[in-house]
């Protein structure tokens, strides 16, 4: 059972206003071997009612191109656990990090990303950050699949989330875990596993009846709010031998059976605080005028693990309410 109460003095005690946007300063940089990975490891799967883990969505591209080796380092550097990312299929069937299904957004290019090989993609130049109005090219490339492997060697874990349905997804998961395996960063690896429901569209097939996950390879199963009561869901997914859980939700009351679930208290849950109708209202926009009513609430119906736009806002909101620990800590 999650210690809620545990959390809750922690966070009672820190008082006082936050500037959430304020920068937050760079940790104490944890060396990149396997001892210290095993460490933060241990923090990423193992809930501790004292440490919120950190969940980069993208990275962390307020200094770099999203979803590139640049974003993960500063990452690392800043002490974050995970970063998300996203994976898409080239024509010419290379995998590659990017989160649209187009690319204009994100470079000087534009087009679908299934559409194109690998060597068209490459000729594109990135954007700095998110892309947003008024950015500036930058000389980095779209991110392979490989590129990536590479830059998170014992520096970070990866929420992995395969950008394809059906068939595609089980050829792309089993790619990926091959490459994984061969690149010697599996267990950096935490694949997300989408739901019946995602992202507004519904299969009459859960894809974990077509995936065969081998033993050493971790699975985090998305829970979308529905008509079916969550505790039910969790009887359902709990055959398929999980890392945890992530939870998007519209309503708080449907999450909040978890506190009181043993099966949960002993597995990771992410919250996602990206869209307000993924958290029930309870995202990174919020945070910006009210931490507490936004990341503080997340934490008090039981997220272990919070992914964010905002990875230094929110580790320094952690920090100030004694919910970090440095990954170097034994």
């Amino acid at each position: 059972m999650k210690t809620m109460l545990l959390r809750h003095a922690a966070v009672a005690l820190m008082v006082g206003s936050m500037l959430v946007s304020a920068p937050v300063a760079e940790a104490t940089t944890c060396p990149a071997t396997p001892e210290a990975f095993a460490r933060l490891k241990s923090r990423v799967l193992h809930p501790d009612p004292k440490h919120i883990v950190v969940v980069a969505h993208r990275a962390c591209h307020s200094t770099a191109p999203e979803n590139t080796p640049q974003a993960i380092e500063t990452c690392w550097k800043m002490g974050v656990e995970v970063v998300e990312n996203d994976v898409r299929l080239t024509r010419d069937g290379h995998m590659v990090i990017f989160h649209d299904d187009e690319i204009s957004r994100m470079t000087d290019k534009w087009g679908y990303v299934e559409d194109q090989t690998l060597a068209a993609l490459r000729q594109a130049r990135l954007k700095e950050r998110s892309g947003e109005a008024g950015t500036y090219l930058t000389d980095q490339p779209i991110t392979t699949v490989e590129d990536y492997f590479a830059a998170i060697k014992n520096k970070v874990m990866v929420n992995y989330e395969i950008k394809a349905s059906g068939a595609q997804f089980v050829a792309m998961f089993n790619d990926s875990v091959a490459l994984a395996r061969r690149m010697g960063v599996l267990d950096h690896i935490i694949f997300k596993i989408p739901d019946l429901k995602s992202h507004g569209k519904t299969t009459a097939k859960h894809i974990l009846q077509s995936l065969v996950v081998p033993d050493d390879v971790m699975i985090m199963p998305i829970i979308w709010e529905s008509d079916t009561p969550f505790e039910n869901r969790v009887n359902e997914l709990e055959a398929y031998k999980g890392i945890g859980y992530e939870l998007p939700f519209q309503h708080q009351a449907y999450v909040a059976p978890l506190s009181n679930d043993p099966r949960l208290g002993r597995k990771a849950t992410m919250m996602i605080a990206l869209q307000p109708y993924w958290s029930g209202g309870l995202d990174d926009r919020l945070a910006a005028r009210d931490p507490d009513a936004a990341w503080g609430r997340l934490i008090d119906l039981g997220a272990d693990l919070i992914m964010t736009d905002r990875p230094e806002t929110l580790v320094s909101y952690l920090e100030r309410k004694g919910l970090r620990r440095t990954v170097c800590d034994n």
